[in-house]
């Protein structure tokens, strides 16, 4: 079986450079195209390696952390406090039979990649709704999606980039 999940689409994530993604997704979500949506809802903490780490105190506070796409009926929602998803999830993945997962939202070259290898590491092939995916990263002049696209080739082959 294939799901759809919907990677860390919340009020606090959102930038110029992915906010974009909101109606794209909404649209997507009503064709109904998946039996199983999972959405993952990321919240940080005080104790959590991004303020140990990068010193990163956002995604903290309710608003911060809510869903800002639709969610639709029958959903579910994989709370994460890092970037991939836990064994947990991998395992109800597994008992839902769920053997790919199609992924759209943000951040491509965070949250998005992690997840893959997630999928990957535990034999659930992932596939890239590429024209839903973006990143709050615009450091540099070249857009994640094109730093991290020869990557998700080599590693999850040419055919998980889904237009």
């Amino acid at each position: 079986m294939q799901a759809l999940m919907i990677v860390d689409m919340q009020k606090g994530l959102m930038k110029e450079s992915n906010s974009h993604l909101i109606p794209k997704i909404n649209a997507y979500l009503k064709e109904k195209h998946f039996e199983k949506v999972i959405y993952t809802k990321f919240y940080n903490h005080l104790d959590s390696q991004y303020v140990y780490l990068l010193n990163w105190k956002k995604m903290i506070s309710e608003d911060e952390i809510e869903i800002c796409v639709d969610q639709v009926d029958d959903s579910i929602v994989f709370p994460k406090c890092s970037y991939g998803i836990s064994y947990e999830q991998i395992r109800w993945l597994k008992e839902q039979h769920i053997n790919e997962v199609v992924l759209c939202g943000t951040d491509i070259d965070a949250c998005v990649l992690a997840i893959a290898y997630n999928l990957f590491d535990n034999g659930i092939k992932p596939y890239f709704k590429w024209d839903l995916l973006a990143s709050a990263n615009m450091r540099s002049k070249v857009d994640p999606k094109e730093i991290v696209k020869p990557m998700i080739i080599r590693n999850f082959g040419e055919d998980s980039i889904l237009d």
